[in-house]
């Protein structure tokens, strides 16, 4: 049985999605700290030694994050409005929603993180 548009759903699921991806973006700069640091400080003989990729692969690799999280994040809804019924209009505007707010630059202009 198939539910009605619920715009309270869709704007938590949307909030939710928004902490996912930045905490998946604060973890990616967690655990690439020391390379971070030395592309902020712009010290590159120390970020050399560290990796040998590219700072924009770098940076590539945290978009290919936040990308990921995002099409789970919305599978996982999808498959949570699915098993509570309701219907698939919500799902399609939460992924309508999410990729609207991520070609704006949200994710990677730092609003949430401050980074």
């Amino acid at each position: 049985m198939i539910k009605k548009f619920d715009i309270k759903l869709i704007i938590l699921e949307c909030v939710a999605l928004i902490f996912i991806i930045s905490g998946i973006k604060r973890l990616y700069f967690a655990y690439n700290g020391t390379i971070f640091n030395a592309l902020t400080e712009e010290d590159w003989k120390m970020y050399e030694a560290l990796t040998d990729m590219y700072a924009s692969q770098f940076l590539d690799n945290q978009s290919y994050w936040i990308l990921a999280a995002m099409l789970i994040g919305i599978l996982v809804i999808g498959l949570i409005n699915w098993k509570n019924n309701f219907g698939i209009i919500n799902s399609i505007a939460v992924l309508i929603l999410t990729v609207g707010i991520a070609m704006t630059g949200f994710y990677t202009t730092g609003i949430v993180n401050k980074y």
